[in-house]
């Protein structure tokens, strides 16, 4: 017989071997979006400007995490490699989040390391966006509710509300759960009393946020909610969303019921926003991973509970209630077994995808950029760019950039795209998805092409992505002013993932921590 401590360490020898597998084939990846928030640290430092462009015209709050939005002026102030200063980022927030925890799970935490080890949390911890801090701040809020930790509670809150903006609903849930559970014990002047200081703060970065949001960009809301409103809501999408919530509903039945309700709302709530957002860079089941991942750690913090034996059920037969603890026990582990298989499945089809995206990009969108910033390096917020990819390309570049599904853009938001618009932006390059010279009929493409034609702009070529994926650039510069090879990017990139993957996979994963 193998003796516990053995089978332990060996558990924890198999989850760190299966984190280095997953780190080394999809640590390399930095999604093209997260380049959107990292745009306002650079074009603060670099022109004294906080806007997705280097100017005052068409204000627009792109970002959905102000708190990557901020910490971008970082090491644009330091003159520091935006990726592997995100990559830092990235690595803090894993060794924090497991010695946060490990207080929490007690030996649950074998169960943390499991998940991590997943492709799709690696992908997601590096990506460069904030999934990851959102499933570790939501997690925690929910155990400091359990714990009925006010001050954390309202810690937690804040930092959400400063992640994401589904966490907003919090400002109001969280307060509203510490009064309906001290209702009942203390008198309501008591419970007011005890909510005051830390409301006072939350309510001051609550307004603080929204004016200066109102009087800078005119708009209290990010461009993404304006752009993403109109989306048609998918009932089926909905439940498979709300099934990692489910759980949460009936193991607070005996315990917290009221914490039950609360979160299963709000749960509800954000997958109903979920389930109606056009989401173009779904990869790895990203919205799926918020509400799993944040229930699977609440659920290894309850079975933790369970296993120790101190999980209040509120039931006087001590035989009765240490056999459901037991079940309890045994049920919550087969869940999160199941869980892990279950987005492990529904992200399978994103990681041949996943694995090849950051170096395609290098290789293209990024190096596009680059050379338009070298080619006009004197003059490049005179420089004008149309584009759908509002990442890598606009962020290197340093130009005024119209992002023409409206992300960047506040006035395609509220305006929508015209030839008049176009005027205002005055664009000495047009990238349009396409082949050859043939754009393909998306969103205001046709518009977009029929105005460059009308002003001169002239085909240069096909940047490749991937063989699926490529754009037309036009421009009404000379050709010789852009030294960029097109040719290379075919080369390079115009393979399948497959064979891609194969040629790249002996590079680590360090040799793409660099813009």
């Amino acid at each position: 017989m193998i003796s516990k401590t053995i089978q332990v360490k060996i558990l924890y020898a198999l989850a760190l071997l299966l984190i280095l597998v997953s780190f080394w084939i999809f640590g390399r990846f930095t999604v093209d979006d997260a380049f959107i928030s990292w745009r306002y640290g650079l074009n603060l430092i670099e022109s004294g400007i906080w806007n997705y462009n280097p100017t005052t015209f068409d204000s627009t709050q792109a970002y959905t995490n102000p708190i990557y939005a901020v910490l971008s002026i970082i090491p644009a102030l330091l003159g520091m490699d935006i990726v592997l200063f995100f990559k830092l980022v990235s690595l803090i927030l894993v060794f924090a989040s497991y010695f946060y925890f490990k207080r929490k799970l007690n030996k649950g935490i074998i169960w943390l390391l499991f998940l991590i080890a997943q492709p799709y949390s690696i992908v997601h911890i590096f990506s460069g966006l904030e999934t990851f801090l959102y499933v570790v701040l939501l997690a925690s809020l929910i155990i400091s509710l359990y714990e009925k930790n006010l001050k954390q509670s309202f810690l937690f809150t804040i930092l959400l509300f400063l992640t994401r903006p589904e966490a907003w609903l919090f400002v109001g849930l969280v307060p509203l759960y510490y009064v309906l559970i001290d209702f009942k014990a203390q008198n309501i002047k008591q419970v007011i009393t005890r909510l005051i200081k830390p409301g006072v703060i939350l309510i001051a970065i609550v307004i603080s946020y929204f004016l200066f949001h109102y009087f800078y960009f005119d708009n209290i809301l990010p461009n993404t909610f304006y752009i993403k409103r109109a989306g048609k809501f998918s009932l089926s999408t909905f439940v498979m969303y709300q099934s990692f919530a489910l759980p949460l509903l009936f193991l607070f039945f005996r315990s917290r019921p009221i914490l039950g309700i609360l979160t299963f709302l709000y749960f509800a709530a954000a997958s109903i926003s979920y389930s109606s957002s056009e989401l173009m860079m779904d990869y790895c089941a990203r919205f799926y991973y918020h509400n799993f991942a944040s229930v699977f750690i609440f659920g290894v913090f309850l079975w933790s509970q369970t296993n120790l034996g101190t999980l209040d059920l509120r039931v006087n037969n001590d035989s009765f209630t240490k056999s459901l603890k037991l079940k309890l026990h045994n049920v919550l582990g087969s869940l999160l077994v199941l869980g892990l298989i279950a987005v492990f499945a529904l992200s399978f089809r994103s990681y041949g995808w996943v694995a090849t995206y950051y170096p395609r990009l290098l290789n293209s969108h990024s190096e596009l950029g680059k050379q338009i910033h070298h080619a006009h390096e004197d003059h490049s917020a005179d420089i004008g760019i149309v584009i759908a990819d509002a990442g890598a390309l606009p962020y290197f570049s340093q130009a005024r950039t119209l992002d023409y599904i409206g992300l960047g853009s506040g006035k395609i938001a509220h305006e929508g795209m015209s030839e008049k618009l176009l005027g205002e932006y005055q664009p000495n390059y047009i990238l349009l998805y396409g082949t050859g010279d043939s754009i393909h009929n998306y969103l205001n493409q046709n518009l977009i092409y029929e105005w460059s034609q009308k002003n001169g702009f002239q085909f240069l070529g096909n940047t490749y992505w991937r063989p699926e994926y490529t754009l037309c650039v036009y421009s009404n510069l000379p050709s010789e002013s852009l030294n960029f090879d097109f040719n290379k990017t075919k080369e390079i990139n115009n393979r399948h993932n497959k064979e891609f993957m194969i040629s790249d996979i002996k590079r680590s994963p360090f040799h793409y921590w660099h813009e």
